[in-house]
């Protein structure tokens, strides 16, 4: 059961002992917090330490009723020895911890809203497998551990640098959402196991980056511009999944009279009058097995 605290600073909190999932076959009964209002001077480490020294996630739910945005003070909380998730959307972030203290935190996931300085400290964590930022460049996962698995980057700001997708190759998964014009590369050995752009303006680059290196499980929805001046069909991938919610994009109806006769063995779509044919495509859940054992 939820318990509320409010103390004398202005912080107030609910605390109760969940369950967390921290991997596919990994979870811990940790001491969840949700913070719900800070002190003017945003700080509340030094609370959290003296009343729960135990605290594993950091969830802040802040109350935005006024028109001011929330100032969230992180600096001190390298002092949490046992934090493993925080989640905190909220532009305004400081965070002045000596260098390389935070990177000590057991930190298993991290979902942010990005902010530079502040977004770097908390992914160098070891121990992180799931990161998920909002207004991040694709540079920043060139700071993050090896154990990171899945990546949720959403309203990407920049694409461009190739040698920040050099470094997916580790991962398992990839998502980007809810971004403008994205710059695709191929990664230096493999793509992730899965790749999905959901909700993106423009993606570019993309058949080209398939052809030096042909994507596993690739998953597109919400695209509104294809890689223009390229081929949808010479797209290089084991499987291709296009989604949408009530008719295909257009690029795809337009590309379709144009389809090579294996299509069905690759790609993914759900039927529309549009794409006539299109009940033949296959519907396999993804099996990222290893073929090989």
């Amino acid at each position: 059961m939820s318990a509320r605290f409010e103390s004398d600073t202005g912080l107030v909190w609910n605390v109760q002992r969940e369950r967390i999932r921290l991997g596919s076959d990994r979870a811990e009964k940790l001491t969840c917090v949700r913070i719900r209002k800070l002190p003017e001077d945003g700080r509340f480490s030094d609370e959290m330490k003296a009343v729960h020294p135990d605290v594993g996630v950091i969830n802040f739910i802040l109350d935005e009723s006024d028109d001011s945005e929330p100032f969230v003070d992180l600096t001190g909380i390298s002092q949490l020895r046992d934090l493993k998730v925080i989640s905190i959307y909220a532009k305004n972030q400081a965070l002045l911890d000596v260098e390389g203290n935070v990177s000590k935190l057991p930190l298993v996931r991290v979902i942010a809203t990005y902010v530079k300085g502040v977004s770097e400290a908390l992914i160098q964590s070891p121990d992180l497998q799931f990161l998920e930022l909002e207004g991040a460049p694709m540079d920043i996962l060139g700071l993050a551990p090896s154990a990171l698995n899945t990546v949720t980057l959403r309203k990407l700001t920049q694409s461009k640098t190739r040698s920040a997708w050099e470094k997916l190759s580790a991962l398992k998964e990839l998502n980007v959402e809810n971004s403008g014009t994205v710059h695709v590369s191929p990664p230096s050995n493999q793509w992730p196991e899965i790749v999905s752009f959901i909700s993106v303006a423009s993606l570019k680059d993309i058949v080209k980056a398939s052809q030096c290196l042909p994507f596993k499980f690739l998953y597109l929805e919400g695209i509104r511009i294809f890689d223009p001046g390229a081929s949808f069909w010479d797209l290089k991938a084991k499987r291709v999944t296009v989604g949408y919610e009530t008719k295909p994009p257009k690029w795809l109806v337009d590309a379709w009279p144009m389809r090579p006769a294996a299509w069905a063995n690759w790609l993914v779509v759900p039927y529309h009058p549009s794409l006539p044919g299109s009940e033949d495509a296959v519907h396999e859940e993804y099996d990222v097995t290893d073929e090989s054992s």
